[in-house]
């Protein structure tokens, strides 16, 4: 949920479930009741390229994929 009057930003994750009452900044990922920022997005965008081993255009691939 995201109550009146709050911004996010771009690149920004928010957890399912988390009630969103202030701004959150580019590029991170937050969640929580409230929620709060908890990370930053290129932090586990590497994490994850990482575990799985991809070049950076391969990940992109893959999340593009799986949004459709």
């Amino acid at each position: 949920m995201i109550l009146p009057n709050v911004r996010i930003g771009s690149n920004v994750i928010i957890g399912a479930g988390s009630i969103v009452a202030k701004d959150i900044p580019d590029n991170s990922v937050a969640a929580g009741i409230p929620c709060k920022v908890i990370g930053d997005f290129d932090t586990l965008v590497e994490k994850y390229r990482k575990k799985k081993k991809m070049s950076p255009d391969e990940l992109w691939s893959e999340f593009e994929r799986k949004r459709d």
